[in-house]
Formats: structure tokens, C-alpha cells, sequence
């Protein structure tokens, strides 16, 4: 039976917003998504080229900020033998912590976002 796990890297996914440049209380980007098949196990990615529209809206309300993220991809070419149509949709909740006092207990731990600094704790809940 074949081994259906892997270690190693997956497809590399970009995705890029474009947004007005004086948002107001509602913010809101889209733009394309793509995914490049460069997977280093054939169980680890698709094998398929792969591009679509995404949007992000979101608003921020004192410390908080929260919204959603969808993007969906077709494939456009490619090795592999999956077809390829992936929806994303993922809300987010963001706040923040007076003084960068959760930099400190963490300990410089970051992820880039979107041009953001963010903190992350727990799968859906992301702190700045």
C-alpha cells in the first residue's frame, strides 16, 4: 500500500490585495491567488498550477479588529492527476494588547500578514 504521508514542503500560494487607499471604517482588498506546484513529496501538493480571485473585508473597532478571507482556485496546468477547484474561507480575530506587552511574555515570536505584525495564539484567534 502506498504511503499516503510525507515530510518536506508543500505548494508555495501567494496571494496579493489591492485596497483603496483611504479606507474608511469597512475595509475591504481583492486580488489574485495563485499556486505554484513546488511541493517536494507528490502526497505534500497538488501538482497543478492553480489561480483565482481572493477578498479580504475587515473593520477595527478599538483594540479589535475581525473579518473573513476567501479566495477560491481553479487548475490551469500541471503533472498531477487531482482536479483542482479549493475554496478558502477564514474569519480572524485580532487584538490589541496595550504597551506590546504580549511581545514581551511571548518573546518576539512573528508572523507576517498582509504587511501587518501579528502574534499568533490558537488556530483562529491572532493577536498584534
Amino acid at each position: 500500500m502506498p504511503s499516503t504521508t510525507g515530510t518536506g514542503l508543500g505548494d508555495f500560494n501567494p496571494t496579493f490585495f489591492l485596497s483603496p487607499a483611504k479606507p474608511g471604517e469597512f475595509i475591504w482588498s481583492f486580488g489574485p491567488t495563485f499556486t505554484l506546484p513546488t511541493a517536494t513529496d507528490r502526497n505534500l501538493g497538488a501538482g497543478k498550477w492553480s489561480v483565482g480571485p481572493a477578498g479580504v473585508a475587515l473593520t477595527i473597532h478599538g483594540p479589535w479588529v475581525y473579518g473573513a478571507l476567501i479566495n477560491n482556485q481553479w487548475y490551469v496546468g500541471g503533472w498531477g492527476d487531482r482536479a483542482v477547484n479549493l475554496m478558502l474561507l477564514q474569519w480572524f480575530l485580532n487584538y490589541d494588547l496595550p504597551n506590546g506587552s504580549l511581545e514581551e511574555a511571548i518573546g518576539r515570536l512573528r508572523t507576517g500578514r498582509a504587511g501587518f505584525k501579528f502574534y499568533e495564539a490558537g488556530a483562529d484567534c491572532v493577536f498584534r
